[in-house]
């Protein structure tokens, strides 16, 4: 996944998550739970995510990932009722 998305060259970043919704879905986890400034949301519903975290020491390319999916509820950021940031995966047991 992130050598298809030309993320494996540059500094390697330790982790890069990919939610696999439309836009549309991502964005109602903001409306669906708060109109504050920079709320933390946890969404009603679970969203299937893959995690690519990276192997070895260095951050140099090539950068060498490992991904995991997952199927949870998703925990974001949102400012002005629109995402701004992923934080992780909610456990099942919490959705």
């Amino acid at each position: 996944m992130m050598k298809n998305k030309k993320m494996t060259t540059g500094k390697c970043k330790f982790t890069n998550s990919f939610i696999h919704a439309n836009k549309m879905a991502v964005v109602a986890v903001c409306h669906e739970n708060s109109n504050k400034k920079n709320s933390i949301c946890i969404s009603k519903n679970q969203f299937r995510v893959t995690t690519c975290r990276k192997q070895g020491k260095t951050d140099s390319p090539p950068c060498n990932y490992k991904a995991e999916n997952f199927k949870s509820c998703i925990n974001i950021t949102c400012d002005n009722n629109k995402p701004v940031h992923f934080s992780n995966v909610v456990p099942l047991s919490k959705c």
